[in-house]
């Protein structure tokens, strides 16, 4: 809704925003009110000053705050009413704002001559009866939750999720937590849907590439490739002790370094790692191998060039490149250059991909290639293959950096976990199926997010927003409660279908295997937008239009168009689910209640993954321990 106008100012909250605030400032009064009816009875007893003019100015002091607790129960009421779309209910809110704004100066105009009479050193009665003290207390302590009360009211910090969506006029950020809160509800049952899917692939069977425990094999470069904060936060205090005798053994005894067997390379270059070398002793405790077969490792990142790892596995015969996930603010601006940017053409075909991540690409590759690093190991191990991985950001590079290397050797072999999901255009999918394969935890929400899902969901938001028929405030209540596990029923009114869009999303998510080409995505997104215009009331009553032509000075989010191609994730999709089950276990003293979780793996398609879900877990699935739980669950349930 329109931001509230008053005072000749645009406030940063909204005219349904004032429930809670002037809720808890009724507390406040109800307080107030106790203790100086407390002090009022006890002065009686009393009579070291003339009785009669405290009464009255207590009186008087009692009977304004009275009045201001109606006006604010009538500010109450008329801010819970209406919707978020339709504040007209609501358009006098301002001038009862403006009087209760009057009570609020003649009652602070009446506590500052109290505050100057009881410290008045005129008065009968001694510096030391407890009436006074308390009344000077009560006074001065009236006075600051009077302008408490008003920083409350007038007073709203602009949040950061305002500012992503601050294209959209005439919402305020209490507006977009609500459209969260009616998302998440209406996401959940979507979540349901999605496991109920069939998760019958078992991995243990798989041949090849896709076996899980080479999947888990190489996803511990990956997450090596991290440094030793990864390994400190996944192993706890016991890791921490691991790398701690790991350093003091490679400097003080060098008689507990095995002996390598000739024909190794014989330099190891690390780049960026501390004075102990834990990056370094992370990477070989997460894989098993010898610091001689550790060929270089870079733990710092450049512009467009990403941290990584070059290693010989001699387990399975392979050389590994594995390249680091976002771990600084320089990788989380490369995730935000998400534009679409030609990557390489082959059978007259365009291939495009994530600008920044292309980008990175190129420079790694020209590390790789240019030095003729690579070329030099496989001299030595003629018969080893190429194996790429990496983790959310580090799959990315990854995913693009195996379509360049493909050519040159035609074996390698590709892990990407947790790729983002604007990577590669449509043309590029087929051509990285044989080779590519692509790892999803739950709801994850970096393989969900690219510039349309981020624009399809903005408009799903703003339709949950003007569709609901409830109050705001009554958003939060409910929302509150279910916080605490208590449920109640779910109203249609609350929880709208998206209309038109939402039927195809439905359809995609229930078993649809086709392809969304860039024809389906525009009739997508044209079917979302069918609404000519949105409709809002100002906090006057006036009628404003925000139609889809946005005004020529304002942002708008950039729209589908034909000569932006829609990117994907790459390769096959092993999409996994877990579930969380709690058991109560009898100790010899105590029953303990332990948590179990069970995994479950399918084979995904791309087009289930062209939308997020908002869902609780959709940061933590993304989290690397979180993928290497639910891996190893797989691997165990599969035996």
């Amino acid at each position: 809704m329109p931001a509230l106008v008053a005072f000749g100012m645009k406030w940063r909250i909204g005219s349904d925003d004032l429930v809670f605030p002037y809720f808890f400032s009724l507390l406040l009064k109800l307080i107030w009110f106790l203790m100086t009816s407390v002090l009022v009875s006890f002065s009686g007893k009393h009579r070291c000053y003339e009785e009669s003019v405290f009464k009255f100015y207590m009186y008087t002091l009692m009977c304004i705050q009275f009045l201001s607790c109606l006006v604010q129960l009538v500010i109450m009421f008329i801010s819970g009413a209406g919707t978020i779309a339709n504040p007209r209910p609501r358009r006098f809110i301002k001038w009862i704002i403006y009087l209760h704004t009057f009570i609020f100066v003649i009652e602070f105009l009446w506590e500052s001559v109290g505050i100057v009479w009881v410290f008045d050193p005129a008065l009968s009665c001694a510096a030391s009866h407890f009436v006074l003290r308390m009344t000077r207390f009560i006074l001065l302590w009236n006075v600051a939750i009077s302008l408490i009360t008003a920083l409350i009211v007038l007073r709203e910090v602009a949040s950061t999720l305002c500012k992503a969506f601050d294209n959209y006029r005439g919402y305020v950020p209490s507006d977009l937590v609500a459209g969260l809160l009616l998302l998440k509800k209406k996401h959940k049952k979507q979540r349901e849907m999605e496991k109920n899917r069939d998760f019958n692939l078992n991995l243990s069977k798989e041949m090849s590439d896709n076996n899980i425990e080479k999947i888990i094999h190489y996803y511990k470069f990956a997450m090596g490739s991290y440094g030793w904060m990864l390994y400190i936060y996944t192993k706890g205090f016991f890791g921490f002790l691991q790398l701690l005798a790991s350093s003091f053994c490679s400097i003080f005894c060098r008689c507990c370094l095995k002996k390598e067997p000739a024909g190794l390379l014989q330099h190891t270059s690390i780049e960026g790692d501390n004075l102990l070398k834990w990056s370094t002793q992370s990477v070989l405790k997460w894989t098993k191998i010898s610091k001689m077969n550790l060929i270089h490792a870079k733990f710092i990142r450049q512009a467009y060039c990403p941290a990584y790892i070059v290693a010989v596995d001699h387990i399975e015969k392979s050389v590994v490149i594995a390249i680091r996930g976002t771990l600084s603010v320089s990788d989380a601006l490369v995730d935000l250059s998400a534009q679409p940017s030609l990557i390489m053409k082959k059978n007259n075909a365009n291939y495009y991909a994530h600008q920044g991540m292309k980008d990175s690409t190129y420079s790694l590759h020209m590390k790789l290639e240019g030095e003729g690093m690579l070329q030099k190991i496989f001299n030595i191990y003629p018969s080893y293959r190429l194996i790429i991985t990496g983790h959310s950001y580090g799959a990315g590079v990854a995913a693009l950096l195996s379509m360049l290397l493909k050519p040159v050797y035609p074996n390698l072999h590709c892990y990407a976990f947790s790729p983002p999901g604007g990577l590669i255009s449509d043309a590029g999918i087929s051509f990285t199926k044989s080779f590519i394969t692509s790892v999803v935890l739950g709801t994850d929400l970096i393989p969900r997010l690219s510039l349309d899902s981020f624009q399809f969901f903005s408009k799903e938001l703003l339709h949950e927003i003007k569709t609901c028929k409830k109050p705001k405030f009554w958003i939060f209540v409910t929302s509150f409660v279910r916080l605490f596990g208590l449920k109640r029923k779910e109203s249609s009114d609350t929880v709208q279908p998206l209309l038109g869009a939402n039927e195809k999303i439905e359809n995609e998510r229930t078993g649809s295997r086709e392809k969304l080409t860039e024809k389906n995505f525009k009739d997508e997104f044209d079917s979302s937008q069918s609404e000519e215009e949105i409709c809002l009331t100002d906090s006057d009553g006036s009628v404003v239009n925000d139609t889809k032509e946005p005004a020529a000075n304002s942002p708008s989010v950039p729209m589908p168009s034909k000569n932006r191609p829609r990117l994907y994730l790459p390769g096959r999709i092993i999409h996994i689910e877990r579930e969380k089950q709690s058991a109560i276990k009898h100790c010899c003293c105590c029953c303990c209640k332990s948590s179990n979780t069970e995994a479950r793996a399918r084979w995904g398609q791309q087009s289930e993954f062209v939308h997020f879900l908002w869902d609780e877990d959709m940061v933590s699935d993304h989290l690397p321990s979180s993928l290497l739980e639910a891996l190893e669950s797989l691997k165990k349930e599969s035996l």
